[in-house]
């Protein structure tokens, strides 16, 4: 390609609207997994913690129950993210890790397995 709307025009023509969109499951369900996986970290963490679910300023939360929590969802969402990652890249790259355009990879699940 030699520019974006290049690789656009190229796309539609090839592909047709669809072809805008090939490829977007993977990233789609990783990025629902990742948000699960904060969302359910943070909020375990919260109740481990005894967080007030609505702290008033004369009972405020302490500071560091948010730190703590926060960090918990951030370190459990890494081990959910970056298989994911690593798969969606894998996918991306095989046509250059080859060198002659062959596909190595039919899908995330073949990439996984």
């Amino acid at each position: 390609f030699t520019g974006p709307i290049d690789c656009l025009t190229q796309t539609y023509k090839k592909n047709g609207v669809f072809g805008l969109y090939r490829g977007l499951t993977s990233p789609l369900l990783g990025a629902m997994a990742e948000n699960a996986t904060l969302f359910v970290a943070n909020g375990f963490t919260k109740r481990v913690l005894n967080v007030q679910e609505h702290p008033t300023l004369k009972d405020p939360v302490p500071m560091w129950k948010y730190i703590i929590s926060g960090g918990t969802a951030g370190i459990c969402v890494a081990f959910v993210l970056t298989p994911v990652e690593l798969i969606k890249c894998r996918l991306q790259v095989q046509n250059a890790a080859t060198g002659e355009g062959a596909i190595l990879y039919k899908g995330p699940l073949d990439c996984l397995l």
